[in-house]
């Protein structure tokens, strides 16, 4: 049960070729903005190596979820300068051909 329960957690710590980290969007319109590719790594980094919470940038705190019920490797942000901010939602993964992730939009550049 242990080695089944390990093999279970080194896949999910397995990135899907291809995909990109996301941050949700939800300021007058809906979508998926990727990471910049130097935060792009620290993510990834950090969820290989199964850092639960950490600071991308000095700026935005963010929290993996690591359950082995997520589809996507995910978690949440918020602004680690800002009290009282949101948190939003993170996901990794790869936008289909119409250029959507889990149905919403995804942007091509960051923001």
């Amino acid at each position: 049960a242990a080695a089944q329960q390990q093999q279970q957690q080194q896949q999910q710590q397995q990135l899907q070729s291809g995909g990109q980290w996301y941050w949700f969007y939800d300021d007058c319109e809906v979508k998926w903005v990727p990471y910049t590719q130097s935060q792009q790594e620290q993510l990834s980094h950090a969820w290989k190596h199964q850092v639960r919470e950490f600071l991308v940038d000095g700026k935005w705190k963010v929290m993996f979820q690591f359950a082995s019920s997520n589809a996507n490797p995910s978690g949440f942000q918020q602004d680690s300068q800002a009290q009282g901010s949101w948190r939003r939602a993170i996901v990794y993964g790869v936008a289909n051909n119409d250029g959507l992730l889990n149905g919403i939009y995804c942007e091509k550049q960051p923001l």
